[in-house]
């Protein structure tokens, strides 16, 4: 204002989970009044799978000298103990209006020989996935086994040093120790991330700024239908491989089996799928409109492309704002 002398409202420009940011500063906490408008990049509107695969196996795919997935995590243990215990990790998963690029609510799937032996959320992913303990080993004896695996967390990757004093940590680290129970915790930043998600995307609707325009990626093999892929085991024991899952179970026959996930095979960015990508997307927007272009996540502005729509999805947001205010006042009510 001091250099203008005139500044009343601001543009947001969100990439990835800034677009939930963005939405929730101006639906949830009301700050719509102070926003021209929001132009979203690659927002994973409803979630995004890759949250789940991320936390079971690791971050997916390599650069030139795999750095980025050491940096990032590249097994379930690494990735789990981080985003297991933020919420802003599991603001990132599917929330219940999440839907395939099929259009169906389950997104993970349990598989035998091409037949589908579980999929789910049928309504609710915190109940029926996230809020289920991943027993990935079966108990011993119990044919057949009734460990779920397919949970989002195991409880033994919340805490992974379980930090006591007799285990090399030090007399703060005693929080850890066996007395602390990290499950709870869990529990209570996972309602925080769905407290979020149901006051952001109710049932009638993910809620947004009512001038958004968004880019989506498309055309890169990304996370979609989680598949858990079941096959016989004959020596695997470590359910935690680099960039791999394995769920251990018995089968009714007694036999020794693997859930193996799959990698991801779906359309997208690489990181959100293309179906909730582009769930914020409407006919009739102000030129360039919504976008969608085959661009990868983490870099989605450094693309020529996205550049250009941006600069011209910022000047139509400006260029509506100005005559807003050029608009005569409405008259007063009598």
């Amino acid at each position: 204002r001091a250099i203008t002398g005139f500044c009343e409202k601001v543009i947001l420009i969100s990439h990835s989970m800034g677009g939930l940011v963005c939405r929730t500063a101006s639906e949830v906490l009301e700050g719509r009044d102070k926003i021209v408008g929001i132009v979203h990049g690659v927002q994973p509107v409803n979630g995004a799978p890759a949250a789940y695969w991320r936390m079971k196996a690791g971050f997916e795919g390599s650069d030139s000298f795999g750095l980025v997935q050491s940096a990032l995590g590249n097994c379930g243990p690494e990735v789990s103990a981080i985003l297991g215990n933020i919420p802003g990790g599991l603001e990132l998963l599917p929330n219940k209006l999440h839907r395939t690029n099929g259009g169906k609510p389950e997104w993970l799937t349990v598989t035998e020989e091409g037949r589908t032996l579980l999929a789910l959320p049928k309504a609710d992913p915190y109940e029926e996935i996230y809020r289920v303990k991943a027993v990935v080993k079966p108990k011993k004896g119990e044919v057949p086994s009734t460990n779920k695996y397919w949970g989002l967390v195991d409880p033994a990757l919340l805490n992974p040093e379980k930090t006591s004093e007799s285990e090399g940590g030090n007399e703060w680290d005693d929080l850890g120790a066996a007395s602390y129970n990290p499950w709870p915790i869990y529990l209570d930043l996972l309602k925080i991330a769905e407290t979020l998600h149901d006051d952001l995307s109710p049932p009638e609707g993910p809620k947004h700024h009512p001038r958004t325009l968004c880019v989506t990626g498309t055309g890169l093999d990304t996370a979609d239908v989680i598949e858990l892929r079941i096959e016989s085991n004959w020596v695997r024991w470590d359910p935690y491989p680099d960039q791999c899952f394995r769920g251990f179970f018995t089968n009714a026959a007694g036999d020794d089996m693997q859930a193996v996930l799959q990698d991801p095979a779906g359309d997208g960015d690489g990181t959100v799928v293309f179906s909730s990508g582009k769930a914020l997307e409407a006919e009739g927007r102000p030129k360039p409109g919504d976008k969608r272009l085959k661009v990868h996540h983490q870099p989605a502005y450094e693309d020529k492309a996205v550049q250009k729509w941006a600069v011209e999805a910022i000047k139509a947001l400006a260029k509506a704002h100005f005559y807003d205010r050029r608009k005569p006042p409405a008259p007063p009510e009598e």
